[in-house]
């Protein structure tokens, strides 16, 4: 008798959790998932736009799902958030967020960026720098289609392949952020155009496609792929030597690069590619100290300059071995 009040009991329990959890939780077809984030603070004010995918339209008559934009401001990220919330009568769900459009503010923003993380999204999603996040959330291609993450997240992958896009998620940015020091994010506007060097504590570089090849050749990155004559190789890690020499109205650094580099493209003697290859890594290389220094962020490929030489030049060489 005992035993068949316990088991009474025990089922009582079972279903009183089951219906209190189920009374308290959110249902799937309640929720909108964030599969892009736009997000841009103007004047104390943040502009949010957010690409989901609406749960509630996704039914066996209707297989494919759908995707649109939606947007909101406030004095806050979460203000932002709850107009949007308001407006669709949806809870926002930002765990499969692939990937975040920012601007400038944003990233320097520490407190900002570990609201984001706060949100369930995941520490390795990819931030990109953009001066209209809204507007790349909400692109379409070229038959009038929203663009979607799975489209923005393979562009991403591409040029990470190619080295040509530094590996910038929420969770690098933050600590840059923390830090005060620099962070290197790709730059998007429509499509990856190389990356930004910010400076935490003010200022920001941006670099194009070859100037960010240079700069991350510089940095001991392998695996960048450059255009070179009519094909292209693939450039192994580079083996860096700095030599600086004190003049007497300024310093001069000798930077040598020596590498294994790849065809992967382009007909001709391979003598001719090398060649080619160890001329304009030398000059890019050589262009891109001279550029740092002027622009504050040659701590970032010199570790040993401490920003109190003046009148400074370059002299950058490259050894190539063309496999």
């Amino acid at each position: 008798m005992k035993r068949i009040k316990r088991l009474k009991a025990a089922a009582l329990l079972v279903m009183a959790v089951l219906l209190f959890t189920a009374c308290g939780s959110v249902q799937v077809n309640e929720r909108m998932f964030v599969q892009l984030m736009g997000i841009r603070e103007d004047n104390g004010i943040t502009e949010l736009a957010v690409q989901v995918f609406d749960s509630s339209s996704a039914d066996a008559d209707n297989p494919v799902p759908v995707y649109k934009v939606l947007r909101g401001r406030g004095r806050s990220f979460y203000e932002a958030a709850d107009m949007i919330m308001r407006d669709s009568g949806r809870e926002l769900f930002f765990g499969h967020c692939s990937a975040i459009f920012a601007d400038e503010d944003i990233i320097r923003d520490s407190e900002k960026l570990r609201l984001l993380s706060g949100e369930r999204i995941s520490p390795g999603c990819p931030v990109l720098l953009s001066d209209s996040p809204e507007e790349d959330v909400s692109a379409e291609d070229e038959n009038g289609q929203l663009i979607g993450a799975d489209r923005i997240f393979s562009v991403i992958s591409l040029y990470r392949k190619e080295g040509l896009a530094d590996k910038s998620d929420l969770k690098t940015v933050t600590e840059a952020a923390d830090s005060g020091g620099f962070a290197i994010v790709p730059v998007y506007d429509g499509d990856i155009s190389g990356c930004a060097v910010i400076n935490m504590s003010g200022g920001t570089s941006r670099l194009s496609i070859t100037e960010t090849a240079a700069f991350d050749l510089l940095r001991g990155c392998k695996g960048i792929r450059l255009g070179v004559l009519d094909g292209s190789v693939t450039a192994g890690k580079a083996e860096k030597s700095v030599y600086y020499r004190s003049l007497e109205n300024g310093g001069e650094y000798t930077v040598s690069l020596s590498l294994k580099c790849r065809r992967d493209e382009g007909s001709g003697p391979a003598d001719v590619y090398r060649e080619e290859t160890e001329r304009i890594i030398s000059l890019s290389a050589e262009e891109i100290c001279r550029r740092a220094a002027a622009e504050g962020f040659l701590s970032e490929l010199i570790p040993q300059y401490h920003g109190d030489e003046d009148n400074l030049t370059f002299k950058a060489s490259a050894e190539i071995i063309m496999k």
